[in-house]
């Protein structure tokens, strides 16, 4: 019998394994979504997402995610289950995003180092905006684009220092619209936790492990379908 563990190193879970999974969270598969080297994203019939996971970082802040209130701009999390027999593996039940399309992503490349700066004013972003040549080899500027997130802005900066989000992995790759319509950033990265760990004396804290360890009381419980599938 292959192991379940040795099914997700060499690829995703096969689908009928998923779909039992979800199940267990009250959640319907319907397709799959995009694959990479840390997981797989399932659609669902309720419009959200379920994704396979053994990403230390991303379940880590799936976690803390789960535990606070739901954001505008940063993708919400609804739970993060691991799985039986599937040591250090999870499921992440999460919002459903529509990714930039091309066009959206070339631009958001020329400006998002100026939109996500703190020390711009919307005003400067705009005249920042009004520097840039309407059209080159590489972009068009979308004014109805620029405009949508310009309305967002001063909200998206407010939950990135409030959640301590890294704005360099804010690339057009990680960055979509929810159903509301609403810019969102999902697969985040957060600056290293230095709380709560027992020290004041930070040079003996080991900063990466903080990031990468699930706060347990994001987590609920473990899914049960392949208990018994692992022997």
């Amino acid at each position: 019998m292959i192991k379940l563990v040795n099914l997700l190193q060499e690829a995703s879970l096969p689908i009928d394994m998923v779909k039992k999974l979800a199940l267990e969270m009250g959640e319907t598969v319907t397709d799959v979504i995009s694959g990479g080297q840390n997981g797989v994203a399932y659609a669902t019939a309720s419009g959200k997402v379920v994704k396979l996971t053994g990403d230390p970082a991303e379940v880590a802040l799936a976690t803390r995610l789960r535990t606070k209130r739901l954001y505008k701009h940063i993708i919400n999390v609804y739970e993060v289950r691991p799985i039986e027999n599937l040591n250090e593996n999870y499921i992440i039940l999460m919002d459903r995003i529509t990714p930039f399309i091309i066009g959206e992503e070339q631009q958001w490349y020329n400006i998002r180092k100026q939109y996500l700066d703190r020390k711009n004013s919307d005003k400067d972003f705009t005249e920042f905006i009004a520097t840039l040549p309407k059209q080159s080899k590489y972009y068009t500027i979308d004014s109805k684009f620029i405009e949508k997130i310009t309305q967002q802005r001063t909200g998206l900066l407010r939950d990135f220092s409030e959640l301590r989000i890294i704005w360099e992995e804010a690339h057009g790759g990680n960055m979509g619209w929810n159903r509301h319509g609403n810019l969102v950033h999902f697969d985040a990265w957060q600056v290293v936790h230095r709380t709560k760990l027992g020290t004041s004396d930070y040079s003996e804290l080991d900063y990466d492990a903080a990031n990468e360890t699930p706060y347990a009381k994001g987590l609920s419980k473990p899914l049960q379908s392949f208990k018994d599938r692992n022997n």
